[in-house]
């Protein structure tokens, strides 16, 4: 006759999910009603300590009340909204608590109480209840603010490179609708997570988070995918103009990783800076003679892909106090000298001064003509640096080769 008023006093029977009004994005940002939220849990949950004692002298009804309103608040995940009582449940119900550990860290981010997540951590022996694959990416970025909890999850668990799909979403390109599926991964999150603490982003890359895994992304003006990377996501800020304090510390630290990647790159071709030299001087003869003894093909190619993994500026200070240059050798070669249409149809070549280095574009666009992706690149920046074909107002401008001006007959 007891146990059912027990019951409706505390939480209906059988309750499996944590349901609650935070789950209105409203709550997110009315402080008043969060914290109104949270003492109406605090005051209920207390009843299940109060009752306990009042049914100490019927065993059989404070055996049926643990089973019903205790394990009830454990799977709800609201007896987080009280940490003695949430310290308790670990001792007495280690199973029910460690299958519930989720929705008791929801409770307990949602009620702002540390003291409860510090449980949760101390008593969490696997990652079992924090499926990576299967979490809303919401709580996901809320678990990211927790480095104890992030590290205890890459220790029982969690991979730093699991990839994550994102919700779809659907994008409207005149009548045609686009089903978008795109990706982000836990080094991104906490790279675009304000309130995430650069101690997270320092213990992903701990555990092994590569900050050159790239990620699908869907452009809207190209209407195509794209790998968004690590250091993208850092300097998206940048930009669109703006410095966020809070994403300092991490960028400084993906900037870090990706000079150091860049220093291993010249250690394994010290070639390579010795030909930027000889570009730079406009030596034809040394480019020539260097050219013919090296597989440049490979080494731009590697070039290439740590500038598209880490996004590298086109132009760096090598040294303290050295010049900007740019750190690819056919980016620097593409802008030695310029060639450009003075109005339509009539070229106007600029020589003299600028021959060997009109000489120098020829040798290199002769040894990576075999590649079809470098060739493609050599001709972009050509054209984004004036170089012109043959016919620039063709369809397909890449379709030709270009003609350099030492190729063409002054008279």
């Amino acid at each position: 006759m007891f146990e059912p008023n027990c019951s409706k006093i505390f939480l209906k029977k059988n309750t499996n999910k944590f349901q609650d009004p935070f789950h209105d994005p409203y709550y997110s940002f009315n402080k008043a009603e969060t914290q109104k939220f949270s003492e109406f849990w605090y005051n209920r949950v207390e009843l299940l300590s109060e009752l306990d004692k009042f049914l100490q002298k019927n065993p059989e009804l404070q055996k049926e009340w643990k089973r019903t309103a205790w394990i009830s608040a454990i799977s709800s995940g609201v007896i987080a909204y009280r940490p003695p009582l949430l310290e308790r449940a670990f001792r007495e119900f280690p199973m029910e608590s460690a299958k519930s550990a989720l929705n008791l860290f929801v409770a307990a981010y949602k009620s702002q109480n540390r003291q409860s997540i510090d449980i949760i951590v101390k008593n969490l022996k696997d990652a079992d209840s924090f499926p990576l694959d299967q979490l809303h990416e919401t709580n996901i970025q809320h678990i990211l603010k927790y480095p104890d909890l992030v590290e205890k999850l890459l220790q029982t668990g969690w991979d730093p490179n699991h990839i994550l799909k994102r919700k779809e979403w659907i994008y409207k390109l005149g009548n045609q609708e686009i089903t978008v599926k795109e990706e982000t991964s836990l080094l991104i999150l906490s790279i675009q997570g304000v309130f995430v603490p650069a101690e997270t982003f320092q213990i992903l890359l701990k555990y092994g988070a590569k900050p050159n895994l790239g990620v699908k992304e869907y452009h809207r003006g190209k209407s195509e995918y794209e790998l968004l990377y690590p250091m993208g996501a850092a300097q998206e800020e940048l930009r669109l103009g703006y410095v966020n304090e809070a994403t300092k510390p991490k960028r400084k630290v993906l900037t870090d990783w990706t000079e150091s990647s860049l220093k291993e790159f010249h250690v394994k071709y010290p070639i390579y800076s010795i030909l930027q030299s000889y570009v730079e001087a406009k030596n034809v003869y040394a480019v020539e003679k260097t050219l013919a003894g090296i597989d440049l093909i490979s080494m731009e190619k590697e070039m290439l892909r740590l500038r598209k993994e880490n996004l590298f500026s086109a132009r760096v200070h090598r040294f303290p106090g050295d010049k900007i240059r740019k750190i690819s050798i056919l980016e620097n070669v593409s802008s030695l000298a310029t060639a450009y249409f003075k109005y339509e149809g009539i070229r106007e070549c600029l020589t003299g001064r600028h021959s060997e280095a009109f000489e120098i574009q020829k040798i290199f666009y002769d040894v990576i003509g075999k590649d079809e992706d470098l060739k493609r690149f050599f001709l972009e920046n050509l054209r984004k640096n004036g170089t012109f074909r043959k016919d620039p107002f063709k369809e397909d401008p890449f379709k030709e080769d270009p003609v350099f001006c030492g190729t063409y007959d002054k008279t």
